[in-house]
């Protein structure tokens, strides 16, 4: 459970420093500055919903670290039941928002993907360092070479 804890204070910090990182060193926001002003404000609503839920997942899990019986995580001897029901309901809650917070990254990832691969707006570019454009164009390609050879060709008419 020691090591639980680090890794989650190790995350924790990599979170806190990365909105100083994007916002006081990058200079905010890496959508277009031609984006529409409610795509700007609509990009606050995963960003918030992600940063809250890794904050409640890690609150519930030190928490969890703390109620454990025997554990000594945080220097304090307890005398606590191990059918405590704070605890069973601060693992089913931690259980249930670090589902929900792997939902938020998948759409994350998927939205990301979605403006490098079709609405090409730099963002993706903006995010590696690099543009992957080759990798992009080749990928396109395959798609509609699978897409267009449904077995008619253009002489078969």
């Amino acid at each position: 459970m020691r090591r639980d804890v680090i890794l989650g204070a190790v995350i924790g910090l990599v979170f806190l420093v990365r909105p100083v990182w994007v916002y006081l060193l990058r200079g905010g926001s890496r959508l277009p500055t031609d984006a529409p002003r409610w795509e700007k404000a609509l990009t606050w609503i995963p960003q918030i919903s992600i940063y809250g839920s890794l904050a409640a997942v890690l609150a519930s899990g030190f928490l969890i670290a703390y109620l454990t019986p025997g554990s000594h995580i945080f220097r304090t001897r307890r005398r606590l039941r191990t059918d405590n029901p704070l605890l069973t309901g601060t693992i089913r809650f931690h259980a249930g928002i670090s589902e929900f917070l792997l939902l938020l990254i998948y759409a994350h990832i998927a939205i990301s993907f979605w403006h490098w691969f079709f609405r090409e707006d730099g963002l993706w570019e903006s995010m590696t360092g690099r543009s992957l454009n080759g990798i992009k164009h080749n990928l396109k390609s395959r798609l509609l070479g699978i897409l267009g050879s449904n077995g008619a060709t253009p002489d078969s008419r």
